[in-house]
């Protein structure tokens, strides 16, 4: 029947900014023409503007890939990374919810929501993960834990201390570090290692 929808279900996970939602959509059409089922989930972040999420979500035409909402959640915290850490913890139990109900056979999750990662894990659902930056800059990612459990100083006490990661083939002075890793013992620094310990254990990587 046209219009009907066919094959196994995947669900996919973007983080709702056009920056993250275009490419995922980009690959759910190539999953769907190859008769995969795709239900692409949105959940609202407040500070993201919705008219061009919504403008973009009306224009995606294809019998297999379908959109739903989650409820929309609304974090308490005043700092820019305590919203983000609020926001993916208070959406787990909405994403919970729909994949107790559904047929999904995997779900591949953004980059950023990787607590979502501990869910599929409950539900004993195959996750994967999208990562539409290079190689190396991934590779990098994946080796800052092993970097944390070889220093014995966060990188902004260790100056211009070249960082080795075997995926760039010059080293990085510690003081050019991202800040968000710049403090071993800040919430963020913490939150990332273990974003990046999950990527590691996922089924893989997109």
């Amino acid at each position: 029947m046209a219009g009907e929808r066919m094959g196994k279900e995947i669900v996919m996970f973007p983080l709702a900014a056009m920056g993250h939602l275009h490419p995922m959509v980009e690959l759910a059409k190539l999953l769907a023409c190859r008769g995969v089922s795709i239900t692409i989930l949105i959940s609202q972040f407040p500070s993201i503007e919705t008219k061009a999420i919504n403008s973009f979500i009306s224009r995606v035409s294809h019998h297999n890939i379908s959109f739903h909402h989650l409820p929309t959640v609304s974090p308490h915290s005043e700092s820019e990374s305590a919203i983000f850490l609020d926001y993916f913890h208070l959406t787990l139990p909405h994403l919970k919810d729909y994949l107790s109900a559904s047929s999904a056979h995997a779900i591949v999750l953004d980059f950023f929501f990787d607590p979502a990662f501990e869910v599929a894990a409950e539900l004993h659902l195959p996750c994967y993960f999208f990562f539409s930056s290079s190689a190396s800059l991934l590779a990098a990612f994946l080796y800052l834990p092993t970097l944390d459990n070889q220093l014995n100083a966060s990188f902004k006490d260790l100056g211009d201390t070249p960082i080795y990661f075997p995926s760039f083939p010059c080293p990085i002075p510690a003081s050019d570090m991202p800040m968000r890793v710049a403090d071993r013992t800040s919430e963020m620094s913490k939150s990332l290692i273990v974003q990046y310990e999950r990527l590691a254990k996922s089924a893989g990587i997109i």
